[in-house]
């Protein structure tokens, strides 16, 4: 593998995170505020989630905390916009002319899109960067050592079935960006309306969807590699 195909790889995870930056978020100084406050309270999240791995090995409780974690986050990160509302709506009153306020008012959408794609962005990074490190040196074959978690126990060997594993995996990087942007939505939609329903509904398809990428996509991708021959 190459420094190349390590990049092309990070252009299939990200292409569609930059069209949606380029389109929403680029031109307006306070979406980009936002969109770096999404990343933050993600990497808080998983900041909380490292402090549980130090007194709990065991894998699925964590990975469960993990998940309520984010949500957590993303409810704080609600609440705190929803606070800083009332200070914003002060400034304006007084004739303080603020870029973008606007969007905290008639477009909850769009500022959930803006605040879910940026800890979207920040999950596919810590989830990729590793892989395509070792990636990227060359003569690197098989899968590299990250994806065992413990180099030094596990044998990297080459097999006919992890030839595309890299694409698959950046292809799932990708997805999950936007998978990020529609919880964020539903969930910041059901806090808004008190909708507990739409709440319920996220926490239950975060742990489908991330069981599924973190644990599964590896079996699928076997059988997609076999049927495609």
């Amino acid at each position: 593998m190459t420094l190349f195909f390590s990049l092309c790889c990070f252009s299939i995870s990200f292409t569609p995170s930059m069209m949606l930056f380029r389109r929403l978020v680029v031109s307006d100084p306070l979406r980009i505020i936002l969109f770096v406050l999404g990343a933050f309270f993600w990497l808080l999240s998983l900041l909380l989630t490292s402090l549980l791995w130090t007194v709990s090995n065991n894998l699925l409780a964590i990975f469960i905390c993990s998940i309520l974690l984010q949500e957590v986050a993303r409810s704080v990160y609600y609440f705190l916009l929803y606070k800083a509302q009332s200070g914003l709506t002060k400034l304006v009153s007084d004739g303080t002319d603020i870029s973008g306020f606007r969007l905290m008012f008639s477009s909850r959408h769009v500022l959930a899109i803006v605040c879910g794609l940026g800890m979207g962005v920040m999950a596919s990074l810590f989830l990729l960067t590793n892989i395509l490190a070792d990636y990227s040196d060359d003569g690197v074959v098989g899968l590299p050592s990250e994806i065992y978690g413990n180099g030094s126990t596990k044998t990297v060997k080459l097999r006919d079935n992890d030839a595309y594993f890299p694409i698959y995996y950046s292809l799932s990087c990708s997805f999950l960006t936007l998978f990020n942007v529609l919880w964020t939505i539903n969930l910041w939609d059901g806090l808004h309306k008190y909708f507990h329903n739409s709440i319920d509904s996220t926490i239950l398809s975060i742990i489908f969807i991330l069981t599924f990428i973190f644990h599964g996509t590896n079996s699928l991708l076997c059988l997609v590699t076999k049927f495609t021959k």
